[in-house]
């Protein structure tokens, strides 16, 4: 029975493209993913690899396709064991070695070389003997172009998970941000949401419709703010020059509604589905919950073609605008400065 319970209401997620458009067929991804299927490695700090969802915690993934194959689509997970030993434990180990070291070898000092021999010994014993703080991040690709989503905002674990799917999957991968855009993308969104009543744009056969939240943070060169709730002290900063780093959107896409916060590194987090998306068996289909994290992200796109296009046309966020728009009877000592 495939366990897909790592698909929650609520998730945070990330983009990924092939760096070039890669088909590849359902056997040769599963192949290579068997071929880097998480082993223990009791010794290591960070032991990562892929485990399909009948076999989580196991070490005999099969990734049939019953569990993981949804169209074009191919789900999976990663699993991520890490261990932590405090310095002063290994430091206190590494000294009672060198002690011994010298004792039998009759040495009065140790080179470098060897101490940082022993010390790796050290660590490798301290760390097989604690247990592993264990997570998952699920992740799914489109076969046909190597696209994908990894359900989690973590640049460092993506990197470990980058450098295996382009092993298993034989081509190379890069997270997508929002790399089309300046800096004052996120603020032109929130301005846009409040300023202009046109916001409805549509996504292919869906309508979208754009509100900006109550959660907002914006930052300059001197300071960071966030602020829920009142947003009055959020937006006479922006009037002084601050931008949005990240900002709570309400989106009508379709008949469905989303909330989620977009960060300016082009991450979301919070991102709601329904209920009625998560599959609970392997019988259950994980398209509608797919297609949900696409609408999102087309969404996205379409704003930073509306943004791009603001830009060529001299329409955009001016000083003028921001200082208008962002301007409030209530000022807090917070900001005088910026």
């Amino acid at each position: 029975m495939a366990d897909f319970s790592l698909f929650k209401s609520k998730m945070a997620v990330s983009r990924f493209t092939a760096d070039e458009p890669t088909k590849i067929s359902v056997d040769e991804l599963r192949e290579g993913l068997i071929s880097f299927r998480f082993k223990e490695e009791p010794g290591l700090p960070v032991t990562c690899g892929f485990v399909d969802f009948v076999n989580l915690y196991g070490l005999d993934s099969q990734f049939r396709d019953h569990a993981h194959v949804f169209g074009a689509y191919f789900a999976g997970a990663i699993r991520f064991d890490k261990k932590s030993v405090p310095a002063s434990a290994i430091k206190r180990e590494v000294e009672r070695e060198c002690e011994k070291f010298k004792e039998s070898s009759g040495a009065k000092f140790i080179k470098r070389e060897k101490k940082n021999e022993i010390k790796g010994d050290v660590t490798s014993y301290l760390l097989s003997r604690i247990p592993a703080n264990t997570s998952f991040v699920p992740f799914v690709v489109d076969m046909t172009t190597g696209n994908g989503y990894y359900y989690s905002t973590s640049k460092k674990d993506f990197e470990r998970f980058e450098e295996l799917l382009e092993r298993a999957y034989g081509t190379s991968f890069s997270q997508v941000g929002f790399e089309e855009v300046d800096s004052d993308f996120l603020t032109y969104v929130w301005w846009s949401t409040e300023s202009d009543s046109f916001t409805e744009m549509p996504l292919g056969k869906k309508l979208t419709k754009t509100f900006a939240g109550d959660k907002v943070s914006v930052s300059n060169d001197e300071q960071k703010v966030s602020v829920s709730g009142d947003i009055e002290e959020a937006k006479l900063s922006v009037s002084k020059g601050a931008d949005v780093t990240k900002l709570e959107i309400l989106a009508h896409i379709g008949e469905d509604e989303r909330k989620f916060v977009a960060s300016a590194d082009g991450m979301i987090s919070g991102l709601t589905y329904e209920a009625s998306m998560l599959p609970e068996a392997e019988s259950e289909e994980l398209t509608p919950f797919i297609e949900a994290t696409n609408d999102v992200f087309g969404l996205l796109d379409l704003w930073v073609k509306r943004y791009s296009l603001a830009q060529e046309n001299g329409s955009g966020l001016t000083p003028e605008i921001r200082k208008s728009w962002g301007t409030g009877a209530y000022c807090s000592k917070a900001f005088e400065d910026i």
